[in-house]
């Protein structure tokens, strides 16, 4: 892969992750971490399915 490519999904990975913590603290709202799921899955789909996985957990465990 390019290493900018790399950097991009790593960045997004991070702020999926701090998004997934914002919902849980009330800070952010589901649809700003939907946004940022959908580029990953442009760029790695494994991951986004994984991390998809994470984001409806968690808006399960907040009852959203």
């Amino acid at each position: 892969k390019n290493s900018i490519f790399v950097v991009m999904e790593e960045q997004l990975i991070r702020k999926i992750k701090g998004g997934l913590m914002g919902i849980k603290m009330k800070t952010k709202q589901p649809k700003d971490v939907a946004v940022l799921l959908n580029k990953l899955k442009l760029v790695n789909k494994l991951m986004y399915e994984d991390l998809l996985n994470d984001y409806k957990q968690t808006l399960k465990s907040i009852n959203f």
